[in-house]
């Protein structure tokens, strides 16, 4: 039931930013080369922050996304966890289409995965890293997809997409969206 809702959101979505191009026939979203997608970004392996896995993955997706527009930049920041002590040196990337027109949709996801598997079940692997092909990798080949869509059929409306790091590794609930809130403030500011 909960796959279903998904694809159905996803199809919604694309039928909305796809009408702004001004284009009689949408294409087909190509699933396939959303597997792909997912399949390179786990390749690397977790993508925990401060890795060579988000290091490599991190380059991967800048080059697709840049690929796609003439407007992509990183957002590099750190964020330091009082519980732990660690600093983490964190990257978004943001790609913008049609960037010069005031109506704009949004589109994102996170590209890095958790540090350890605290929903399994057996608390022995809870200090192994997560793969993250659910839960990251998925919705970042998504959106490489619909990037690849939007150069080929440009958008009338403004697209901003990001891939946000940093999400994966809250080390508390309350602390969930914070290096996400980053990028909010800046855009904020500037």
């Amino acid at each position: 039931m909960r796959k279903r809702y998904w694809q159905l959101w996803l199809l919604v979505l694309i039928v909305f930013i796809l009408a702004g191009c001004g284009h009689q026939t949408i294409p087909d979203f190509d699933g396939n080369k959303a597997f792909i997608y997912l399949k390179q970004q786990c390749d690397f392996g977790p993508r925990v922050p401060n890795s060579k896995a988000a290091h490599d993955c991190e380059d991967y997706l800048y080059d697709k996304l840049a690929a796609t527009t003439d407007v992509c930049r990183r957002q590099k920041f750190t964020y330091h966890d009082e519980d732990t002590g660690d600093t983490l040196y964190l990257t978004n990337i943001i790609a913008s289409y049609n960037p010069d027109n005031s109506q704009r949709v949004l589109l994102c996801a996170h590209w890095d995965s958790r540090p350890w598997v605290d929903e399994e079940p057996d608390s022995s692997l809870h200090h192994l890293p997560v793969p993250g092909a659910n839960d990251g990798a998925s919705g970042v080949a998504v959106l490489l997809v619909i990037a690849e869509t939007l150069k080929k059929y440009r958008p009338s409306i403004g697209v901003d997409i990001i891939f946000f790091d940093g999400e994966a590794v809250s080390y508390t609930h309350l602390r969930a969206h914070e290096t996400s809130l980053h990028l909010v403030c800046r855009l904020l500011l500037e």
